[in-house]
């Protein structure tokens, strides 16, 4: 936390989620003329990243120019360090018409090492047609990892050593909103904890599975204990 500024003459950044009835989404955010719009890789910044061993990009963070430049100072930081870089692109719709968004998805990408789309977003950053394609074309490119996320129908895992897909667990979809999210922090917590990648994918399923399980993006989030027993009831 040592990191963290406090802008008092800024509004504190918001996002707004309005649900349709097909079940489509629209997102509305006030992020670039926030706090959040005004973040800088100062000292206490620096001296935090010096110390990275893993450094997360959400997608939805690329909102401005101002905000893409001081992440790639941030990426480059950690990059030089020795953390390993994880990458969910999170496209929204709202975003795809900010200038800056596709050279900073090119940018970030060249520094990835854990690549975590969802469905069609692996298409967004390469040049390929299908989905083989692009996972070659981002293997190439010096990405690790790349696990895609389907939803309902599971995750597919690809890397140059193992590839495999793996079920959703079976619950009802309340609301979709930030299962994304715990899909990936569980995921890539698990692997900071030495986990292997299908072991820390059952956590980071289930993770989602709970997330899309109670209205709201934050009220589906659940602890290791709570992952455990849902697992274990899982079967």
């Amino acid at each position: 936390m040592s990191a963290v500024r406090i802008e008092p003459d800024q509004v504190t950044a918001s996002a707004f989620v309005r649900y349709r009835e097909d079940g489509d989404r629209d997102f509305l955010f006030n992020l670039k003329r926030s706090a959040a719009g005004r973040i800088t890789i100062d000292a206490a910044a620096r001296a935090m990243l010096a110390q990275c061993a893993h450094f997360h990009i959400m997608g939805t963070s690329l909102f401005s120019f101002h905000v893409i430049d001081e992440m790639k100072k941030a990426i480059e930081l950690a990059k030089a360090n020795g953390a390993v870089i994880s990458f969910d692109p999170n496209i929204r719709k709202e975003m795809l018409t900010i200038p800056e968004m596709r050279a900073g998805l090119e940018f970030m990408l060249g520094y990835t090492d854990i690549f975590l789309p969802s469905g069609p977003e692996i298409l967004l950053p390469t040049e390929a047609k299908s989905e083989r394609a692009a996972v070659e074309e981002l293997l190439d490119l010096g990405v690790r990892m790349v696990v895609i996320k389907r939803s309902r129908k599971g995750v597919s895992f690809r890397s140059r050593e193992e590839q495999f897909d793996l079920p959703a667990f079976p619950v009802e979809e309340v609301d979709p909103t930030g299962a994304g999210d715990c899909f990936g922090a569980a995921f890539v917590t698990c692997l900071l904890q030495g986990m292997g990648t299908r072991r820390a994918l059952d956590y980071a399923r289930a993770a989602g599975a709970l997330a899309v399980s109670r209205k709201g993006g934050m009220e589906g989030i659940a602890d290791l204990a709570t992952l455990d027993a849902f697992i274990a009831e899982a079967g």
